[in-house]
């Protein structure tokens, strides 16, 4: 039968080389530099959102414009 594998279960992983675990690190890498990014793009938009809260919902919540103010001045990339 042509095209059929033979001598191994197709779809058998490949053993676990230099290059392929350097590929995998790589991987890793590009999935923490996205998370980073998807992290930061959330608190400019939730910041934009908290900056637009009228006194009812900052009464609402317990939160003073003080505080709002300190937190929307925050950059990006701070907790």
């Amino acid at each position: 039968m042509k095209g059929r594998c033979r001598s191994s279960p197709c779809g058998a992983r490949r053993p676990n080389t230099r290059a392929s675990m350097r590929n995998h690190r790589g991987w890793g890498l590009v999935k923490q530099v996205s998370d980073t990014l998807s992290t930061w793009r959330d608190r400019v938009r939730q910041r934009r959102d908290l900056a637009e809260w009228t006194d009812r919902d900052l009464h609402d919540v317990g939160l003073s414009w003080s505080d709002i103010a300190l937190e929307v001045t925050k950059p990006f990339w701070r907790a």
